[in-house]
């Protein structure tokens, strides 16, 4: 039977349905934001903490200034008072001030005439920490008397329940469906065991990287390897206090993000770094960098109880979850 005119074929299951994209890729035709140049271009960089946990007593950039070529230096001290970020949970300064919680949070960004620069750059800044207790593990942070990442976490907004919690809890997360008592009173075998999966890096070939331009009337541009512009978008918006409409993200072909990209990674350094230098800035991590600078998936603990009759019929399961959301809460409440 024929279609009628107008009317697409409806593929069938196993038809195999190109990418759009493929052929620029297979091509080498593909334009990914380390690609782009703008003219008068600058290259940024970004100074990381070495400590997991550690009080910021002071930061001294004047050597890193004084380098010739760096044309911007920034710190925490230049986001907007009350800077926070968080997509459930507005926990996280972009650009670390009085505290560092983990190895690896930004703490200072540089832009130069090249990259060389600014890397040597990062290395004059000068920051005097006071080490802090830190923990590692599940077990270490809801330990009695674990240090606590967050002391005023019940002051952060917040757009959900997170239910009753102690202190290094995240939110709980409770679901029940049917009487699991009965079925594990109905079962022939019981069958428990605790599984542990490890932190993974998500391993995308591009590494994150972000490309910002401020035209004369303070509107942003930003070019990056992002999951979600308009996340980029409000991102930019809450940290640094720029109107929504005088942003705009643009994502050209990304390589690869598998859920590390769907909030910010560097977007916003490249953007305080044109704003301060009145040109456009690149940033791209380092492998390394990004390995540690960036998100990971989850770590996390669970315990599986299952109960089955002998004829292979499951009539209950009952699952206990703890995962490790690190220092900031990020995407952690949606996941669990």
């Amino acid at each position: 039977m024929t279609a009628p005119s107008g009317f697409l074929r409806q593929r069938s299951v196993g038809d195999g349905i190109p990418r759009l994209e493929a052929l620029e890729k297979a091509l080498g035709a593909a334009v990914y934001t380390d690609d782009m140049v703008l003219p008068g271009m600058l290259h940024g960089a970004l100074l990381l903490s070495p400590h997991a946990h550690a009080r910021i007593l002071s930061i001294d950039v004047a050597r890193a200034k004084a380098l010739p070529g760096v044309k911007a230096v920034v710190t925490g001290a230049d986001l907007p008072p009350g800077a926070r970020l968080g997509m459930l949970i507005k926990d996280e300064n972009p650009l670390a001030r009085d505290r560092v919680r983990y190895a690896g949070e930004p703490v200072a960004a540089v832009a130069a005439d090249t990259i060389e620069i600014a890397r040597a750059a990062v290395s004059l800044v000068d920051v005097r920490y006071e080490t802090l207790p830190a923990v590692f593990s599940i077990d270490e942070a809801l330990a009695p008397g674990a240090p606590i990442l967050h002391e005023d976490f019940a002051g952060y907004f917040k757009v959900m329940d997170l239910g009753s919690l102690a202190d290094n809890e995240l939110c709980h997360s409770r679901i029940v469906h049917g009487d699991v008592d009965a079925g594990f009173a109905a079962s022939d075998v019981i069958v428990e065991q605790t599984y542990e999966t490890p932190a993974q890096y998500h391993a995308y070939l591009e590494p994150a990287s972000a490309l910002a331009s401020v035209d004369v009337l303070d509107k942003v541009t930003v070019w990056s390897s992002t999951q979600s512009i308009s996340r980029t978008q409000a991102n930019i918006h809450e940290a640094l206090g720029i109107p929504m409409a005088k942003i705009r993200a643009i994502a050209p072909r990304i390589g690869g993000g598998f859920g590390g990209k769907s909030e910010a990674t560097v977007q916003i350094f490249a953007v305080m770094l044109a704003r301060a230098a009145r040109k456009p800035v690149k940033m791209v991590l380092s492998r390394e960098e990004d390995m540690v600078a960036m998100r990971s998936r989850h770590p996390a603990r669970i315990r599986v109880k299952t109960g089955a009759t002998k004829d292979g019929r499951l009539t209950a399961r009952e699952i206990e979850a703890w995962v490790d959301g690190g220092a900031y809460a990020e995407e952690s409440p949606v996941i669990i």
